[in-house]
């Protein structure tokens, strides 16, 4: 017989893991969704592990589980401590927690968002030294050039939830993210006279 086996993945805070990557020992392996959900039948009355991966995330192994019964099992996953360390301001220059001066370093992409929006590995252009990335969230001109749409929400149903992606990725790479709201939309100058 066959059973219902859910993993729910969080964080300490119960806010969902997305696309967190779940191996059972038994050959079956899947991803969470949005919710942090994912559920595989599963032979009853069988022991097996699973294991969760997900990058920027403490995911040890799971205990060994048998189910009897269609069964949801809650999973933590701790979140690493952040690479970018927070910083605040002293006269006119930015000071990290561990009192050092912080130098800005970044790199202009005002694409990057909209191509990891695109599903394109954007691991190449992150450049080696820089460690904040400057892009902008709703954009006309510069992707029209190349044959991209206009970056805006409306035209990616997963807007709002790829730049909390986006924001992460570069996270637990140790980068940070200076972000552009408007380039290139010249209707938004009239909207504002009137």
């Amino acid at each position: 017989m066959e059973a219902t086996f859910a993993i729910i993945v969080t964080d300490e805070i119960q806010n969902p893991v997305r696309e967190a990557g779940i191996i059972l020992s038994i050959g079956q392996e899947g991803w969470t969704n949005m919710d942090g959900y994912v559920a595989f039948q599963v032979p009853t009355e069988t022991a097996f592990q699973f294991s969760v991966h997900k990058q920027g995330y403490d995911t040890t192994a799971a205990p060994v589980v048998t189910i009897t019964q269609n069964t949801d099992f809650r999973y933590i996953a701790r979140r690493l401590a952040p690479l970018v360390r927070p910083l605040h301001i002293e006269d006119l220059r930015f000071i990290d927690d561990a009192g050092q001066e912080y130098i800005y370093k970044g790199a202009t992409n005002f694409l990057l968002f909209q191509r990891f929006l695109e599903g394109e590995d954007i691991e190449p252009l992150l450049y080696p030294g820089a460690e904040v990335y400057r892009t902008t969230l709703v954009m006309k001109y510069i992707p029209n050039l190349i044959g991209f749409r206009d970056l805006r929400p409306e035209n990616y149903p997963h807007y709002w939830t790829g730049l909390d992606d986006f924001a992460e990725y570069l996270l637990v790479r140790g980068k940070r993210l200076r972000i552009g709201v408007l380039t290139g939309y010249r209707f938004f100058a009239g909207a504002c006279r009137s």
